[in-house]
């Protein structure tokens, strides 16, 4: 793991966005104003793309679940910095990379880790069967959700997801999730 102060963080998100197409980049308070209005941007951004339309979807519903997920799990015990994060959407090459980031307190680390793993560490079709047996159960968790946004935004970037953690301090991490959509 590496550690990393919050200069070397923006330095290294200014480098990713300078060397690619930038469709949507933001960095502050994510409330879910702040949500609605990047989600409605990255909307129109893909309306008058000339992407293709399963492309332009699989992007927009990865973003909707990240930006979301940021929003409804911000540790609550932190604070206000805790509300700041990172959504980014660019074309590197021939794919679309969606990064979101946000503070995450150190305890929440390990859980969050087991949950990615155990979804990157599945094939495509089993994360669509597992998809598709959530729907039929219709179960929440303890978080009042069916914790079926992380499944959806891996199937749209057909398993290409990985996560990182940047310490920030000792209660602290910065916790970024790429998705790489090919088009």
């Amino acid at each position: 793991m590496k550690t990393l102060g919050k200069r070397q963080i923006a330095y290294d998100l200014f480098e990713q966005m300078k060397n690619n197409e930038i469709l949507l980049s933001y960095f502050g308070t994510l409330s879910f104003d702040m949500a609605k209005y990047l989600i409605d941007n990255l909307k129109l951004s893909l309306r008058y793309s000339e992407l293709e339309r399963m492309v332009a979807k699989k992007i927009f519903s990865s973003f909707v679940e990240g930006i979301e997920n940021v929003v409804k799990h911000k540790s609550p015990d932190l604070l206000s910095p805790a509300d700041y994060g990172i959504v980014n959407v660019s074309k590197v090459d021939n794919n679309f990379v969606i990064n979101i980031g946000n503070i995450v307190a150190n305890n929440n680390k390990m859980n969050l880790i087991k949950s990615l793993d155990i979804i990157k560490d599945k094939a495509v079709d089993e994360l669509k069967e597992e998809y598709r047996q959530k729907m039929l159960a219709g179960e929440m968790t303890d978080e009042g959700n069916a914790g079926m946004g992380i499944i959806q935004m891996a199937i749209n970037c057909d398993g290409n997801l990985d996560y990182y953690f940047y310490e920030l301090d000792h209660k602290e991490e910065f916790f970024i999730l790429e998705m790489i959509i090919e088009n």
